[in-house]
């Protein structure tokens, strides 16, 4: 939540000016979010990615401001793709050296 909230004061400083920069750094936190803790993909996307959006909403009546929600979801479930991925590559090499154990690990 935290993250979210350094965000919306980023980018609703005076002379910030660069959405792209906002957004790649909402899409990235949200992936380490996500790739975290899974489980809490949806629950990171929200707390991450509805500040900017509230804020457009309260102050400046921007209501399609709602679709910057969107990054942070991408994000996260990215991150949970990325974890499953990884989780998959570690078994399949712990399958390849022969160690059981590790695989009950891994998975």
């Amino acid at each position: 939540m935290s993250v979210g909230l350094l965000l919306v004061w980023i980018d609703s400083s005076p002379n910030w000016d660069d959405s792209g920069i906002t957004a790649a750094l909402l899409f990235g936190t949200s992936v380490i979010f996500g790739f975290s803790m899974p489980r809490f993909a949806w629950l990171w996307a929200i707390l991450d990615g509805m500040w900017i959006p509230l804020n457009a909403i309260l102050l400046h009546r921007q209501y399609g401001m709602v679709i910057v929600c969107m990054i942070a979801f991408v994000g996260a479930y990215s991150g949970v793709f990325i974890q499953k991925i990884f989780k998959s590559v570690t078994a399949t090499t712990a399958l390849k050296n022969g160690s059981k154990g590790d695989v009950a690990k891994a998975i």
